[in-house]
């Protein structure tokens, strides 16, 4: 997958970002002239985009462009970019499937970027006769690998400082805010406007308070969370 063409202009313009090519702020090339300047299809060049935007070393705005995200706050360590869902054009869709361009069901996934090969091989890594206890039950917060995965992902991609111990895994999100609800039944929350309806949807239904904050450009108004002296 990394000797691939989009993954290699991936690394390339990571590379002019981190070595201060480009500084914060700065508007990047836009896609139609890069492609045209390199003589590569505009798809090989939105993937290595996507990579960009999936490690934050580059942000979009409606209508204006790519720009140089602050990588100061990246920390960047061993750090290994998202594996890309690209490749797998082996799906057919069904004359059914092909009636809409975009599904917004929530419960759907993309089967024609699911990595059915890398699936299929660690698939049978797993199943090998070293890791058959995987098919007993589990630790009740989710695999211990997993979570220490998840915590080397938040620390070297998000600068956040977090124990696997601290993360709890769940079946869906709507799962886990109903336990968190069951928890602290008699907190006040604090979620997005707009927000996931189906978490807006079990605050209704269980009738707890909760307070909705406007989101902006780059998230949700922190100060404004603050302010509210719900935390």
């Amino acid at each position: 997958m990394k000797n691939t063409l989009y993954h290699q202009l991936y690394e390339k313009l990571k590379k002019q970002i981190i070595e201060g090519q480009f500084k914060e702020g700065d508007k990047f090339y836009s896609k139609r002239q890069l492609s045209k300047h390199l003589s590569i299809s505009q798809t090989t060049v939105e993937h290595a985009y996507q990579l960009l935007l999936d490690e934050g070393y580059i942000y979009s705005r409606p209508r204006s462009g790519y720009f140089v995200s602050e990588i100061e706050s990246l920390t960047i360590l061993n750090n290994q970019p998202i594996p890309s869902l690209f490749d797998d054009d082996s799906y057919k869709p069904k004359a059914s499937d092909e009636a809409y361009d975009y599904a917004f069901n929530l419960d759907e996934i993309d089967t024609k970027h699911f990595p059915i090969e890398l699936f299929r091989k660690y698939s049978k890594d797993l199943y090998d006769t070293n890791h058959l206890n995987q098919l007993r039950r589990g630790h009740f917060q989710g695999e211990l690998h997993l979570r220490f995965q998840l915590a080397f992902y938040l620390f070297t991609n998000r600068g956040v400082i977090c124990d696997p111990n601290q993360i709890i895994i769940g079946s869906s999100t709507e799962q886990l805010v109903n336990q968190l609800v069951d928890l602290l039944y008699t907190s006040t929350f604090i979620i997005e406007k707009p927000s996931y309806p189906p978490i807006k949807n079990i605050l209704d239904k269980k009738q707890v308070e909760y307070e909705q904050i406007e989101v902006e450009d780059n998230g949700i108004n922190v100060d404004e969370v603050i302010k509210s002296q719900k935390i």
